[in-house]
């Protein structure tokens, strides 16, 4: 989502890879959790229900990960993704795919990228 958010900031104008400009934009884009960051691209886009619930389950499920681990994984909750045990293959299947669903709807420049390397 960060890429969406500086396409449309920075129009693709090609910035140096050191520019101060640059690296303060990547500096504020990473203290933007995805919930944040996805208000800032509905501000000038539309976005599919779909892509708008995978990263609210994705947020949810980083929320569970990051009070649980750090309380030590009491057990208390289960590490859930949208209904299913993240642990399990069907689990991590479905997590899977829907984080290749909200690459290709935000760069899908990527896939290709991707494509050519042959993975």
């Amino acid at each position: 989502m960060g890429m969406a958010i500086y396409d449309h900031l920075f129009k693709r104008k090609a910035l140096p890879p050191h520019s101060r400009r640059r690296e303060s934009f990547w500096r504020l884009i990473g203290e933007l959790y995805p919930l944040q960051k996805l208000r800032v691209i509905r501000s000038y886009k539309k976005v599919p229900r779909r892509i708008r619930d995978i990263v609210a389950a994705t947020n949810d499920l980083r929320n569970t990960a990051a009070h649980e681990f750090a309380l030590g994984f009491s057990g208390q909750r289960k590490f859930r993704y949208r209904g299913t045990s993240l642990l399990t293959p069907s689990g991590l299947g479905l997590f899977i795919e829907d984080v290749q669903v909200v690459e290709d709807y935000f760069a899908p420049w990527l896939g290709k990228i991707v494509a050519k390397l042959g993975y």
